[in-house]
Order: C-alpha cells, then sequence, then structure tokens
C-alpha cells in the first residue's frame, strides 16, 4: 500500500504539471472548449488535496507507525476521491455543486484525519518533542482554514460577494493551508528526522512563536483591500515575528548545515526568502505594488509550495525510505531545483523589470517552457520512482 500511494503522489505531480501546462498554453494560444478560471481552480485545488495533502499525510502516518497504514486507509482513499472529483469537476462547471460536494469531502477527510491523529497513541510518543509541536498545530490550522470556504455561502447570502470580506475568506483559506498546516507539517517531518537531537527549550520557544505569529500573519493578506490602521499593523507585527523567530529557530537549532541533503538547504533557504519577503509587503507603497502585480503572488505562492514545501516531501520520501535515492531520482532532484529557481526568477524578476519599463521577450512562451520542464520531470519521477518495484501497480490502492 505504502509504494502504491507513493505512486499516486508522483501521478498528482504529473496530473498538475499537465493542467500548469495548459493553463501557461491559453496565454499563447487559444485552445477552444477550455475554461481558464475552470482549469485554474481544478489545479489548485489538486494541489492542495492530490498532492499535498496526500503526500504530507503519507509522510506523518509513515513517521508515527511504519506498519499503521492501513489504519488510514480510509483517509487515503477518500483523499483521493475528493482529489480527483474536484478535479474533473472544477475543470468542467467551475464553483458548482458537483464540485462544491468534492470540496466539501476534502473538508471532512481533513477533519477525519485530524481526529485520528490526535486521538492516536504513537502521533506523540514517536515524535521528538518539538516535531510533535509543529505537527500538532498543522493539524489545528488545517481544521481552521476550512472556516474561510464554509464562510462564502453566508457571505453571499448577506449580500458581500463584491466586498473585500468574501475575498479574504478566500485568502483565510489559502493563508491558513500554506503558512499554516503545508508549512507546519513539512518542518514537523523535517524536525522529526533531521533535529532529532535537539532538546532545546529554545527551540521550543522559537517554533512556538513562529507558529503564533502564523495567526496575524494573515492580515497581511487582507492589505489589498486597504482594510482600517489597525490590521496593517497586526500584519506587520505578524511578519515581523515570523522573521524573527525563524532567524532564531534556526540558530537554536544548531543544525550541521553542510551534511544536509540539497533538498532540505533548498526549503530553509526558501523560508528565510518568504520570511523577509513578508515584512517590506506590510508597507503601503510596497505592498500596493506587489498585489497589484499577479506574478509576485503566484511566485509568492510557488516560493512557499515548489520552493519549501516539495523539496520537504522529496527528501523526506527518501529519508522515510519510501523512495530509493537511485542516481536519477538524485539527477531529477537537481533538474527540479534549477526548474523551480530559474520560474521564481522569472516571476520575481517580470515586476520589478516592468518597473523600469523593461519588458521580458516572450515571457509567456518562456513560462510555457518552464512549465513542460515541470511536467517532463514529473514522468520521469514516476520511472524513476517504479524502478524500486516494478511489479506494483500504482492504480490500486489496496493492501
Amino acid at each position: 500500500m505504502e509504494r502504491r500511494l507513493v505512486y499516486w503522489a508522483f501521478a498528482g505531480f504529473i496530473v498538475l504539471s499537465v493542467f500548469g501546462t495548459l493553463l501557461r498554453a491559453m496565454f499563447v494560444l487559444p485552445i477552444p472548449l477550455l475554461n481558464y478560471s475552470f482549469l485554474l481552480h481544478a489545479h489548485s485545488h489538486f494541489g492542495f488535496s492530490g498532492l499535498v495533502f496526500l503526500s504530507l499525510a503519507l509522510l506523518v502516518v509513515k513517521a508515527i507507525s511504519p506498519e499503521g497504514l492501513k489504519n488510514y486507509r480510509a483517509v487515503f482513499i477518500l483523499t483521493l476521491i475528493s482529489a480527483f472529483g474536484m478535479l474533473v469537476a472544477f475543470s468542467l462547471q467551475g464553483y458548482k455543486a458537483v464540485s462544491i460536494i468534492f470540496s466539501t469531502l476534502f473538508i471532512v477527510t481533513n477533519y477525519y484525519f485530524a481526529y485520528k491523529l490526535f486521538h492516536d497513541r504513537n502521533f506523540k510518543a514517536a515524535l521528538t518533542p518539538l516535531s510533535h509541536l509543529l505537527l500538532k498545530s498543522a493539524l489545528v490550522f488545517l481544521c481552521l482554514s476550512s472556516l474561510g470556504p464554509f464562510s462564502l455561502e453566508p457571505l453571499v447570502l448577506a449580500g458581500y460577494k463584491a466586498t473585500p470580506l468574501y475575498n479574504d475568506a478566500i485568502y483565510f483559506y489559502l493563508h491558513f493551508q500554506m503558512n499554516g498546516w503545508m508549512l507546519c507539517a513539512a518542518l514537523g517531518l523535517f524536525a522529526n528526522t533531521y533535529a532529532q537531537n535537539c532538546e532545546s527549550q529554545k527551540a521550543k520557544l522559537w517554533a512556538t512563536i513562529f507558529v503564533l505569529s502564523t495567526a496575524p500573519l494573515y492580515f497581511l493578506f487582507t492589505l489589498w483591500g486597504s482594510p482600517p490602521q489597525i490590521v496593517r499593523w497586526l500584519a506587520f507585527a505578524g511578519a515581523a515575528f515570523n522573521l524573527i523567530s525563524w532567524i532564531k529557530l534556526l540558530q537554536s537549532l544548531r543544525l550541521n548545515y553542510k551534511s544536509l541533503p540539497i533538498l532540505i538547504k533548498v526549503a530553509l533557504l526558501g523560508i528565510l526568502l518568504k520570511v523577509i519577503f513578508q515584512v517590506p509587503a506590510c508597507f503601503p507603497p510596497i505592498g500596493d505594488w506587489v498585489f497589484s502585480n499577479r506574478n509576485l503572488i503566484i511566485g509568492y505562492i510557488h516560493l512557499l509550495t515548489l520552493g519549501i514545501i516539495m523539496p520537504i516531501i522529496l527528501q523526506l520520501f527518501v529519508s522515510s525510505g519510501m523512495v530509493k535515492a537511485t542516481f536519477l531520482f538524485q539527477k531529477l532532484n537537481l533538474l527540479f531545483i534549477a526548474t523551480t529557481v530559474l520560474y521564481l526568477l522569472v516571476l520575481f524578476v517580470q515586476p520589478a523589470a516592468a518597473f523600469f519599463n523593461v519588458s521580458i521577450p516572450n515571457l509567456q512562451i518562456f513560462l510555457l517552457a518552464i512549465a513542460i520542464i515541470f511536467l517532463l520531470v514529473g514522468v520521469a519521477y514516476m520511472f524513476a520512482v517504479k524502478q524500486r518495484n516494478n511489479s506494483d501497480n500504482p492504480l490500486n490502492i489496496g493492501s
């Protein structure tokens, strides 16, 4: 079952890359019968569920109970059903009844997963104190994020759909999913593998502050709507404590950075860039410029997902023994890093260049080429992973 779920995770990477390629292709040439907005919703919802949640849930369960995957069988089945259900429903109809049903199923699956972990005796016993703190916080954020989508219908009925409050509810979900659940879960798994000997009270203190700062950090993503000044101060407090606590946490862990795998180094650097980026965005002139540039927002999201979360997932698949570190897999990791760096550089440099009235020639074609590379990397990853056991059938998650 373990290997088959790993196949599903890499299959999710391929599916996500296909949709990313289609979205980029639609900027270059017209593609009939496809709705960009529908595909974008399908891409984002499937990314959260069919790739990131599936991978992190698999790694968490593996960490606390290597032989206990069967106890979470229902979680994985429901995740796949809801993920592919959302993929198809959003692609065909956008936000309609069927897609909302599958989205709700995914949220219910999140609750069920959190419930099972909190009632699993191994959840605390098998983890280091620091890892348990981060993973417990991640589960709280996972459940908290659902308040965003659940508030949308009441807001519509109250006549707030055309107001900033409606979009703020969407950002609430995105923030607590990415900066809350995904980041804390990835860090918790990282700590359990690469900081096992750290029992420093300072590390726990700074990790706690890092986690708590996630709450006021949410207000950073409401600044686009010109909220009251107190909201801007809350956003700044969240961003400042997020930055300070991350630097102090790294110092207190006393890691041997030279010995860390390249993927982990990339992820730690990515987090540092993210927490630095958040601080100037709190100031009106810079924040207004940031929120008016779509590529900067996309860059921030992909810095989190491709530059931080995915490198940790890929490395932990290896360190947990679920993926064999073959020569091909290691070379693909380097290609993935290089492609991600190139993609983020383009997304961040383009708005900066435009500020000086400088344009990047054939930008959309260049971004399409990068999307195709991601797709090829995903296919190659699947081939590399299947080298371990070619007799397994990745389309069967049974035991």
